[in-house]
């Protein structure tokens, strides 16, 4: 039974990945080919079934073929969220917003710490120096090694241990603060006054823009963008965060 449920798992994993291929391919054919919204549906296709920062960069392109400049620019965002290395997804975020004459997001420091690595990675480091800290300070003494050179080492390394542990607290809680921050998708968006449809318009923002949001109330978000604060209907922004 074992082997014949094993023999079903691979031949569906199989399936599926020649599947992703097959979109893949027929993706890349449509974007050569300059039907960048054909491209776009089948990227997008892929990067929500199996996000990751090739399939996010190339549906970036794709986005900006279209002339989507917000979701090109979320896009490339959430490519960096994946994998901050990202050198292509840089200098393309560079290019869009100059090209569209919008500012660079403003980070905290702590943001700008958080950015170095994945959520992943910090997650990893943060969990794996926390319980290697513990351990190292335990179990010299349940093994009756409390007066010897291995006990000192133990302490020297869990202080190390305890040293990184404590430099990823502040990238953690930007990683979090970061989560906060989303991309206007449409252009002219009405900033408003109230979280009402009615709601008086304080002014209109830029598709691509920055909003950091605030808070929320049902389908609007107070958000701070571009030195104002008001309220956008959360339709109209995406998060870097991909849920």
């Amino acid at each position: 039974m074992l082997k014949w449920t094993c023999a079903i798992l691979l031949s569906m994993l199989l399936l599926a990945t020649a599947r992703a291929g097959s979109v893949w391919n027929a993706a890349i054919g449509h974007y050569e080919k300059g039907d960048y919204v054909q491209a776009s549906a089948e990227f997008g296709m892929l990067a929500s079934n199996s996000p990751s920062a090739a399939v996010f960069q190339n549906l970036g392109l794709a986005e900006w073929g279209c002339t989507n400049t917000g979701l090109a620019i979320l896009t490339w965002e959430r490519e960096l969220w994946l994998e901050p290395r990202a050198t292509a997804a840089r200098n393309n975020l560079l290019y869009a917003r100059r090209s569209a004459l919008i500012g660079e997001p403003e980070l905290a420091w702590y943001e700008i710490c958080s950015a170095w690595l994945s959520a992943g990675t910090w997650a990893i480091i943060a969990c794996v120096s926390f319980w290697a800290t513990l351990c190292l300070m335990i179990l010299p003494g349940l093994f009756g090694y409390r007066k010897t050179t291995v006990a000192t080492a133990a302490q020297m390394l869990a202080a190390g241990g305890f040293a990184i542990f404590l430099v990823t607290l502040p990238a953690m809680y930007g990683i979090n603060s970061r989560m906060q921050v989303a991309i206007v998708l449409e252009r002219e968006t009405p900033l408003l006054l109230t979280p009402t449809v009615q709601g008086e318009i304080i002014t209109r923002i830029s598709s691509g823009e920055t909003a950091r949001v605030l808070r929320e109330r049902g389908k609007f978000c107070y958000v701070r963008t571009s030195g104002v604060t008001g309220w956008i209907q959360k339709a109209r922004l995406g998060f870097i965060a991909a849920e």
